[in-house]
């Protein structure tokens, strides 16, 4: 089980600036559903495809919107104000989103196919998602040690309200104020595998514009697994 503990606070024992305390948040998020993919990898005979595709979209779908944007603006502040070897610590980090994010990608397409029905090797899929969940969980913890720590030492008052100003307001589709019905079957999973709750956030049944998000997902990943791309461009609109 993974621990519902969330880094909130310094050494010192203070706590976070709000942008900060918002990524140690989504970083706990993250680790919750990695967790669920490395249960999922290690039981080939009862794989839940489902399971494991909701995962990989989410993964495929929220960082990039909304996680990753900010911790380059987060990146791209602390290196301005920062020595040449602050900035070649954290300037590996960019690379690693788009190596992430590339991956799961390509996972979540092939788990999509094999849930269509088509012949994928197994044992192929559950070797990649372990290397995959590996690479994301030592990923978060270089940025909780390196572009964290910096940030802390490095920016002040008057950065930290910069930054939160500028945060662009993309309400999260499964932890955010309310679960998209894409996410409904994950949101229960989380609650049963983990005790999961979110207070506040409430699985919506009427047709919203997430949903239609979701019917046009639905549609495209008959197609094979174009889902995730078609409801990129229709959340943006």
């Amino acid at each position: 089980m993974v621990s519902s503990e969330a880094n909130t606070s310094t050494s010192a024992g203070t706590p976070y600036p709000v942008f900060l305390q918002i990524l140690s948040d989504e970083h706990q998020n993250f680790r919750w559903l990695l967790a669920i993919v490395r249960e999922e990898q290690k039981q080939l005979a009862a794989v839940d495809l489902t399971t494991l595709r909701d995962v990989l979209r989410y993964l495929s779908e929220y960082p990039e919107q909304s996680h990753y944007p900010s911790e380059r603006r987060l990146i791209h502040r602390v290196t301005s104000a920062a020595t040449d070897t602050v900035g070649k610590t954290l300037d590996p980090l960019l690379n690693e989103h788009d190596k992430l994010q590339a991956e799961g990608n390509r996972l979540y397409f092939r788990v999509v196919r094999a849930r269509n029905g088509e012949d994928v090797d197994l044992r192929t899929l559950a070797t990649r998602l372990e290397i995959f969940v590996d690479a994301f969980e030592e990923h978060l913890r270089a940025e909780e040690d390196a572009l964290f720590r910096d940030a802390l030492g490095i920016l002040d008052d008057k950065d930290w309200d910069s930054l939160i100003a500028g945060m662009d307001a993309v309400d999260d589709p499964l932890f955010g104020t309310r679960v998209r019905r894409r996410y409904r079957h994950l949101a229960r999973v989380l609650e049963a595998r983990f005790g999961w709750t979110r207070r506040g956030a409430a699985i919506t049944g009427h047709l919203s514009p997430g949903a239609i998000v979701d019917k046009i997902s639905v549609l495209s990943e008959a197609a094979a697994g174009l889902g995730v791309i078609v409801a990129d461009h229709a959340a943006q609109t």
